[in-house]
């Protein structure tokens, strides 16, 4: 190749590399022309409890010791809370709940402040929100067999959901005491004691629809009795 070709090449490659650079750091001073942009610790390892109509949101502050506030957005930003905060040389957990919340999966962003206003980068999380919808969905536990073993009624259970936390029986016994029981998601087979000929009961059934949610949800009570079954 021509070495004047090589030499205009080498040049007119420099002179790209040099304006590429000279870009670069126009959009650098662009960025801090009105001074270093501060970011303050950020939401760690957060966490959402769903409830009826409610959430709690919780997280650690880590290691930042300027975080004095938070603020929490959901719903595409058109609702929010702040409050302030007071951290400590531990690791400290922040809790935030939120009652009057629709029935939904919803998005929040949670952003920490210094005094000066200085923000973090934004931690964005999911939670769900449960309601009159969810309730409605719940369905009694079945049941395979109840039959009479002298003084007592044996119930054999079908299978439960995870979410079944208890099903909660009330009867009264053959002595005249009433009886109220919690029988145990896993329970398949129960057996109520004393239980009248042809006397009835009341159950219900629990939910919990995640492992560590804010509240306990319930079908209504159904009545059987003896003769029925």
């Amino acid at each position: 190749m021509n070495t004047k070709i090589i030499y205009f090449i080498v040049v007119l490659s420099m002179f790209s590399t040099l304006m590429s650079c000279e870009k670069m750091e126009d959009t650098y001073f662009e960025f801090v022309k009105d001074g270093e942009t501060i970011y303050v610790g950020k939401a760690d390892s957060v966490k959402t409890r769903g409830g009826n109509n409610r959430i709690e949101l919780s997280w650690l502050l880590v290691s930042d010791p300027k975080v004095n506030s938070y603020k929490v957005y959901w719903n595409s930003r058109r609702d929010s809370i702040e409050n302030t905060v007071t951290k400590t040389t531990a690791v400290d957990t922040v809790r935030v709940l939120l009652t009057d919340i629709r029935e939904d999966v919803h998005n929040f962003e949670i952003f920490t402040y210094d005094k000066d206003g200085n923000s973090s980068v934004a931690v964005s999380t999911i939670g769900r929100v449960y309601g009159d919808n969810y309730k409605a969905s719940l369905l009694q536990r079945t049941y395979k067999t109840i039959n009479r073993s002298d003084d007592n009624l044996i119930v054999k259970w079908s299978e439960a959901p995870n979410t079944l936390l208890f099903v909660e029986i009330q009867y009264t016994d053959n002595m005249g005491n009433m009886v109220k029981k919690f029988v145990p998601g896993e329970t398949e087979v129960d057996s109520l004691k004393n239980f009248p000929v042809g006397g009835s009961l009341q159950y219900r059934t629990a939910f919990l629809p995640e492992p560590e949610a804010l509240d306990t949800f319930y079908t209504s009570f159904n009545t059987i009795t003896e003769d029925d079954i």
